[in-house]
């Protein structure tokens, strides 16, 4: 990745001006939208009440009802400070600047899993043996599911929240990489490229423009006609481009009406999991 983005320097260059870029998008505190920072926190809500739905479902085998009140004596105070400091450095950062991707939640799960176990114990399960079978088979259930087949095609849902919370949107991330290069290659080079995809996993502009950095890439923050084109990225040798874009990278809704009526002749190069490709070809 690194040596496709030009080398470690344009790399580092690169991944630091991404997250200074994520920050001031998501986070309140920095000039980010309160809607933004209102979706960033439920999605981490969601990424972590997956991670631990296996211990969850242990909680249908209770002997008793849990109260919250009593929960406080399942830790003596000196370990309630151990996770504290364990769990607020990585809350902060989760909920309170930038995450959009569930393995920045990760390292919030040991402890939090700790404290379920700990809550479970003291809550007396009435079997183990029923509890944790039902766990393993909750977690191998959820990790496996066809999320895809119920997605949204024009915004993210929670269906898309849960797949990318489990092993398969590798696969249909590395599916899409191999199908937009491919169709990348019935471009010329020299047509700038307008991005009006922000999902978080690629093809979007944070990806294109580090795993193609010899294409010409214009950012739109969405596919309203009112939104004017955000950034352009360019290699170094490359002119700013004097002409509008000729090709668009698109959700799975395809090419947006006004763009469409403008360019009658785009016709669609390549399309994947809810991305399309489209271009005005010669």
């Amino acid at each position: 990745m690194a040596e496709s983005a030009g080398g470690w320097t344009q790399f580092r260059s690169l991944s630091r001006e991404n997250y200074l870029w994520a920050i001031r998008t998501t986070s309140l505190f920095f000039g980010g939208s309160p809607q933004l920072h209102y979706f960033t926190i439920r999605e981490n809500g969601f990424f972590i009440v997956f991670g631990l739905l296996g211990l969850v479902t242990a909680f249908a085998f209770l002997r008793r009802p849990p109260r919250l009140r009593r929960l406080a004596s399942v830790l003596p105070s000196h370990d309630w400070l151990l996770f504290a400091a364990w769990l607020l450095p990585g809350m902060t950062a989760v909920f309170l600047l930038h995450s959009n991707k569930p393995g920045y939640v990760l390292l919030l799960i040991p402890p939090l899993a700790l404290l379920l176990t700990k809550a479970l114990s003291w809550l007396e399960v009435r079997s183990w043996t029923a509890a944790v079978a039902a766990g393993l088979l909750m977690t191998a259930a959820v990790q496996n599911l066809p999320y895809e087949r119920w997605m949204r095609k024009d915004l993210p849902d929670i269906f898309y929240l849960a797949l990318r919370s489990t092993p398969g949107i590798l696969r249909h991330v590395e599916r899409n990489q191999e199908r937009l290069a491919a169709g990348l290659e019935k471009i010329p080079r020299s047509s700038p490229i307008e991005v009006f995809r922000t999902y978080n996993e690629g093809p979007n502009i944070s990806t294109v423009r580090v795993d193609f950095p010899k294409r010409i890439w214009i950012s739109r923050l969405s596919e309203d006609t009112t939104t004017f084109p955000h950034t352009t990225y360019r290699p170094a040798e490359e002119p700013v481009p004097n002409h509008p874009a000729t090709a668009w990278l698109c959700t799975g809704t395809g090419l947006p009406a006004w763009v469409a009526k403008q360019h009658p002749r785009a016709q669609r190069i390549t399309e994947g999991l809810h991305f399309q490709l489209y271009a005005e070809l010669p």
